[in-house]
């Protein structure tokens, strides 16, 4: 290898994410992000780039993926990133393969059951769904409530590619029990310093609720999204949201706090849905889960 080929592979290395965080969607990644951003050893430039998911951006090439690193986070090593659309997607696997096969995947996954409902809450909260939807029609409408849940379809797509060692699986009703220890050990993994204790670490984060103004949740939410885009902007929105104005602009706007109930005979026929993929990850995992 020539002296120029050297620097050049070692330059698209040091551009290269050491972790990407896979899902799964509303499983606490946004806690867990908030907890991997602050830790001052690791770069997490944008929450939810989904360039690996998003097609019009897969097809801007790595270099475009790159830039956002070499920019964000030119002086550290563990950088990474968290998009939600990872898990699930069809082609994804296959193209993280393809250019990041050494990568760390992180996935954290919650009782299939809870998810779903929580994913059909958060889509009331964004105004794509009506309020007077109730849970069993919007199961029927979307069908990505429930098939986010088939986690051994997700696995067994992911093993094509990646040895089961590359990944960190994480279990959502851990965090409940002992958020410190879930954090540190999910720091050990990384190999970052393990006793850094973040701020977020006993805050709740993306908590589901009823706005009371969908019009008003949607454009702070477009705001907040403008500003991750921005590399100043991203960081002048994690001071407003450590400064507590976002949530309190929230809280004005909740019409009331979700209990999260299902009907005990939905429950039952989800339950049979998930139960194979319950097993699954029980069997993988070596340990009962608190699910179904």
């Amino acid at each position: 290898m020539t002296e120029l080929k050297y620097w050049c592979l070692l330059l698209i290395l040091m551009n290269n994410p050491s972790f990407l965080g896979l899902g799964v969607e509303k499983a606490a990644t946004s806690w867990i992000f908030a907890c991997l951003y602050e830790h001052p050893q690791i770069c997490i430039p944008i929450k939810e780039i989904d360039f690996f998911s998003d097609n019009e951006k897969w097809e801007k090439g790595i270099s475009f993926y790159q830039q956002i690193f070499q920019e964000r986070c030119p002086n550290t090593n563990i950088r990474g990133e968290f998009s939600t659309s990872y898990f699930y997607h069809p082609a994804v696997a296959g193209r993280i393969h393809q250019y990041l096969p050494e990568v760390k995947l992180l996935v954290c996954l919650r009782n299939p059951v809870d998810r779903a409902y929580s994913n059909y809450r958060n889509d009331i909260m964004a105004g794509t769904i009506p309020k007077s939807m109730d849970f069993k029609k919007a199961l029927k409408i979307k069908d990505y409530y429930t098939r986010q849940g088939h986690y051994k379809k997700q696995f067994l797509e992911y093993y094509k590619y990646f040895p089961k060692e590359q990944f960190y699986i994480m279990i959502y009703e851990d965090i409940a029990a002992d958020p410190q220890a879930f954090i540190r050990n999910l720091f050990r993994f990384l190999r970052v310093d393990e006793n850094f204790i973040p701020a977020s670490l006993t805050k709740r984060i993306n908590v589901s609720r009823t706005p009371g103004n969908v019009q008003l949740e949607g454009a702070t939410n477009r705001i907040a999204a403008m500003l991750h885009e921005s590399k100043w902007g991203n960081k002048l929105w994690w001071i407003l949201k450590q400064s507590g104005v976002p949530g309190l602009l929230r809280k004005a706007n909740t019409t009331q706090h979700i209990s999260e109930e299902i009907s005990s005979d939905l429950r039952k026929e989800l339950n049979i849905l998930f139960q194979e993929d319950k097993v699954y990850v029980e069997k993988l995992l070596n340990r009962s889960l608190p699910w179904l």
